[in-house]
């Protein structure tokens, strides 16, 4: 927690991309089925849920499905340790995409694909809950 008593936000270059991922989901689901939000906790009013970078949550009934996520390459290994914790909301899959660099200038260097069975190291560049190919260019400014 900040002295304002609000919670301290990811680096710059983090939040762009997350707002990025969340715009091009956005333009390529159902919206009738699906939504895209950035940052929202995966249960409302649960002030212990965790709140993925990026969550597609089935409509109308606002079941989380898929979440992304955003590190940086130097924190992949704590980010990999909390996205077990993800599939406790019962979603389908999980996306984490690996950046370097900044908001101005920055590549994302590794995207990985879990399931409640494992790492996806076949089939990682596809969802298959949403129907859409997931690649750098998800992220792309």
């Amino acid at each position: 927690m900040t002295t304002l008593g609000m919670p301290a936000r990811a680096p710059k270059v983090h939040q762009f991309i997350g707002q990025r991922i969340t715009q091009n989901i956005y333009e390529q689901i159902n919206l009738e089925d699906l939504i895209p939000v950035h940052e929202a906790n995966c249960i409302d009013d649960d002030p212990t849920s965790l709140a993925p970078d990026v969550t597609v949550f089935s409509l109308p009934d606002e079941v989380p499905v898929v979440a992304f996520q955003v590190c940086h390459k130097a924190g992949i290994k704590k980010e990999l340790k909390n996205l077990e914790t993800l599939f406790n909301y019962g979603l389908q899959e999980v996306f984490l995409f690996v950046y370097n660099g900044t908001i101005t200038d920055y590549e994302i260097t590794e995207i990985h694909k879990y399931t409640p069975a494992g790492e996806d190291t076949e089939n990682n560049e596809y969802s298959d809950a949403l129907g859409i190919d997931i690649d750098d260019d998800l992220a792309a400014p």
